[in-house]
């Protein structure tokens, strides 16, 4: 991912965590990450764009590994409120939209490991994804997702996700993703 100039101006002081200021600048805004990479040929918005738009991103921290032997891990933690477009016809959050929020969740992490780590370009996609529900949230609930890297080593990237509710308690869902590096396509005509 590349750094732009609005990146390098972004205000980081909401922002707690350990992570240097260049990695918390670098994903304080996540639409480059996470949003439409073909506005020229889609104007959008793209499926879940509106939603994403809305996390608010509180902490991003780069720790070791418990048990490991010196291998790094990112936890960012995002907010956001569950509103009407989130919801299914029993007025809880869809189920569909716990797991969008998991994938897109869980790829913020590697991210922010991946420019700790000095890593040019990172981009990946999803190969799996196991999703938990546990209780239900509900309109107006502020949601807390904990979004930390399993692995980013070689071929191995791995994060998961704990989307907590911050009004009620309990927790919401849970989920891990497998991620990979794309094969390289022929350009696409769009």
């Amino acid at each position: 991912m590349a750094n732009s100039n609005s990146n390098n101006d972004a205000d980081i002081a909401h922002i707690t965590g350990n992570a240097p200021a260049h990695v918390k600048r670098a994903l304080s805004d996540h639409r480059p990450i996470l949003g439409n990479r073909f506005k020229e040929h889609i104007p959008g918005p793209i499926f879940f764009e509106v939603i994403q738009d809305r996390f608010r991103m509180t902490e991003l921290s780069i720790i070791n590994s418990e048990g490991s032997d010196g291998n790094l891990e990112a936890r960012v933690v995002v907010e956001l409120d569950v509103e009407e477009d989130m919801l299914n016809g029993k007025g809880e959050m869809h189920t569909g939209c716990s797991a969008s929020l998991i994938d897109m969740g869980s790829t913020l992490p590697l991210h922010a490991l991946a420019i700790a780590k000095g890593i040019e370009q990172y981009v990946s996609v999803s190969q799996t994804m196991n999703v938990m529900y546990h209780s239900p949230a509900r309109l107006g609930d502020k949601l807390k997702l904990i979004n930390t890297t399993i692995i980013l080593e070689g071929d191995a990237h791995c994060a998961k996700t704990e989307i907590w509710n911050a009004s009620r308690g309990g927790l919401v869902a849970s989920g891990s993703q497998i991620k990979m590096v794309p094969s390289r396509l022929p350009p696409q005509k769009l």
